[in-house]
C-alpha cells in the first residue's frame, strides 16, 4: 500500500466510524442526490483496506453536490490523493494550487 492509498484508507475509515455508519450506510450517504452514480459497500471496504481509491471524478462530484461532512470528506480525500493540486487554507477551505499545476504542465510539455 503506498502512502496516498494509506492516507485515503485512514480518511475513509475515520469519517465512517465517527458517524457510526456501516459500510453500506456510508456508501449510500455519499451517493445520496448523485445522479447515475452508485458506490457499493464493498467499494468503501476496499478503500479502507487500501485496495482501491475513490476516483477523483467521484470526489469532485461529492464536493460540488454536498454541503456537509461529505464535502469535507471529499476535500480531505482530494488533499491526500493529489497534494500537488489540492490543499486547505488556514480556514480549512479547499484551495487549488494552480501555480503548481501550471508548472507541472509546462514541465510535462517540455519533456
Amino acid at each position: 500500500m503506498n502512502e496516498t492509498t494509506n492516507l485515503l484508507a485512514i480518511v475513509a475509515s475515520e469519517y465512517r466510524k465517527r458517524r457510526g455508519m456501516t459500510y453500506r450506510a456510508f456508501a449510500e450517504a455519499l451517493t445520496e442526490h448523485l445522479v447515475n452514480t452508485s458506490i457499493s459497500h464493498a467499494s468503501v471496504m476496499n478503500w479502507e483496506k487500501g485496495m482501491t481509491e475513490p476516483s477523483t471524478d467521484f470526489l469532485l462530484t461529492c464536493l460540488v453536490v454536498h454541503n456537509d461532512w461529505r464535502a469535507e470528506w471529499a476535500i480531505d480525500c482530494l488533499c491526500a490523493k493529489l497534494p500537488a493540486v489540492f490543499d486547505r487554507n488556514i480556514d480549512g477551505r479547499l484551495i487549488i494550487l494552480t501555480s503548481r499545476v501550471v508548472a507541472m504542465e509546462r514541465i510535462a510539455q517540455s519533456g
